[in-house]
């Protein structure tokens, strides 16, 4: 049960936030109800923060992107501006595992490593910008992810989920 809980709140996240990033061509709006919508998602986004403990870093990870594995696993990544400092996380929906990478991240001929500030593990990757508004992670036998750029709320949130209800592998 607690893997189809996992499966169809990680599912509905993601499927909310990549709808989200769809356009509208619509010139017309009425401002009573964008004023009545814009008070609710203050207070929403209040509500989330203060139970979310990913909102600490909300100054310093302001790059936010989610995704998908080649293999259906739900990925995350968050960073500075800078992209020194970055956290990666990916969590598999069908046995509830995650594991993420929070730490700092350095560059050289072989890409982007970002080394775990707790297990001293890292993860090494390529990034590739694909035309389309998304990227590509290729991180070589482990395979790929490809994301899109999201809001912090929806990178925090994911996060949030993952850190409740997977288990993490380190």
């Amino acid at each position: 049960m607690k893997k189809k809980v996992l499966a169809i709140m990680m599912a509905c996240l993601l499927s909310a936030s990549l709808a989200a990033c769809g356009g509208s061509d619509s010139s017309k709006s009425d401002t009573s109800s964008t004023k009545t919508e814009d008070k609710k998602e203050a207070e929403d986004t209040d509500e989330e923060a203060s139970e979310n403990p990913w909102y600490e870093y909300s100054d310093t990870l302001t790059v936010c992107y989610q995704g998908i594995s080649e293999a259906d696993e739900v990925a995350v990544f968050v960073s500075d501006e800078d992209i020194n400092f970055a956290v990666l996380g990916v969590a598999d929906p069908e046995t509830n595992e995650s594991i993420s990478f929070v730490g700092e991240v350095t560059e050289d001929e072989n890409g982007l490593t970002i080394t775990d500030e707790t297990s001293e593990t890292s993860l090494t990757f390529t990034v590739e910008d694909n035309g389309d508004d998304t990227f590509t992670l290729d991180m070589g036998d482990l395979g790929k992810l490809t994301i899109v750029s999201c809001t912090q709320d929806e990178a925090f949130e994911l996060l949030d989920t993952f850190d409740q209800y997977t288990e993490p592998l380190v």
